[in-house]
């Protein structure tokens, strides 16, 4: 027998390679990433970084339904991965309170017992601007609320904002009822005024009522200035300085509005335009403050603005009742054509104290 016998071998089979997606789930995955991302940022730096502002044209509804756009995408056969996936849940927890949903608004249920008061805020758009005066008083009255909290008392000259003196039409119009006007804001108030506390800002008026059984209340009737000048380029130098400027004078107002009613321990309702999205987190600066009144409303997803377009994106008009007032029923009102956002008519009730 043979000593050169040649033994055969089987090469070992090769490592089997790392199994890496096909490029359009990669894609789908950087898509998911990026948008968690900034999902994660806006709930961040949002009211806690003045240029993060620009951002805040972002409709709340958005941050959801991006997220579930993607997941969607991600379980699509040749697109699913477990990271897409993954990611996009995590983007959807993170989106949802910055959503501006209102689901509990569908179970809610209202006090009963208290004096009843209505109250209506609105951001006219500059006053009856464009339309008859006549009509405009004739429409705030068969709102038939007891205080009216509005804002926009001005007019608009060719483009520039200019003040204006209505307060004879207004006595003519609300006969017995007591009307308190600051710059833009005036309060309505079939209800006897009490007080006019003043306060730190211009854009903040707060007057304090009283009902028919003598229970004090208060209410906030608030405008916060807007984030952006629309006017201006995002490539000039004026649109920035606007708008850390708007920031800053968001900022007083908010600390107004905490400063007074942080220090008020009457029930009161602090309402008005107030700029403001779910997905701002200048939100926080006034939600601790009181209860939503939206809550009330019967709606998962109430959207205030633009009322000019039949499709609405933003809620910027809020109302929160707070200390002994509560919302039995809420209302987004179409505003007759005249006015960009809808009108907050609220029925609520104010417990009676010993």
């Amino acid at each position: 027998m043979s000593s050169d016998t040649t033994v055969e071998t089987t090469p070992a089979p090769a490592a089997p390679r790392p199994h890496r997606p096909a490029w359009p789930a990669r894609v789908v995955l950087v898509l998911a990433s990026v948008w968690t991302l900034f999902v994660l940022l806006n709930l961040l730096l949002s009211g806690r970084w003045w240029p993060w502002l620009v951002f805040s044209l972002v409709p709340p509804l958005a941050y959801p339904i991006g997220c579930l756009t993607l997941l969607a995408g991600g379980l699509v056969r040749r697109l699913r991965t477990r990271a897409s996936a993954a990611v996009s849940l995590a983007g959807l927890v993170l989106a949802l309170p910055q959503a501006g949903l209102l689901p509990q608004a569908l179970w809610h249920r209202a006090p009963h017992t208290g004096e009843r008061v209505r109250v209506v805020a609105w951001n006219t758009e500059y006053w009856h601007q464009g339309e008859d005066p006549g009509a405009f008083y004739s429409r705030l009255r068969g709102l038939g609320a007891d205080v009216y909290l509005l804002s926009e008392y001005l007019g608009d000259d060719g483009g520039r904002v200019v003040a204006i003196d209505d307060r004879a039409a207004l006595d003519r119009a609300f006969p017995g009822y007591h009307i308190v006007i600051k710059g833009q804001l005036v309060t309505v108030s079939r209800l006897p005024v009490v007080g006019v506390p003043s306060t730190t800002d211009q854009d903040l008026l707060r007057v304090d009522l009283a009902t028919p059984r003598g229970v004090r209340f208060s209410t906030y009737n608030v405008h916060v200035p807007a984030q952006l000048d629309p006017t201006a380029s995002p490539l000039s130098g004026r649109f920035w300085a606007t708008l850390r400027q708007r920031a800053r004078d968001r900022a007083h107002t908010y600390r107004a509005v905490r400063g007074s009613a942080g220090a008020d321990t009457s029930p009161g309702v602090i309402a008005g335009d107030l700029n403001t999205t779910a997905s701002m987190g200048d939100l926080r600066k006034a939600a601790g403050l009181g209860a939503d009144a939206a809550l009330a409303g019967g709606s998962a997803v109430p959207l205030s603005w633009n009322a000019h377009h039949p499709i609405r994106l933003w809620r910027l008009d809020w109302m929160f009742t707070r200390d002994g007032l509560s919302a039995r029923h809420y209302r987004l009102l179409d505003p007759w054509g005249t006015s960009d956002h809808r009108v907050q008519l609220m029925d609520a009730v104010v417990e009676e104290r010993s």
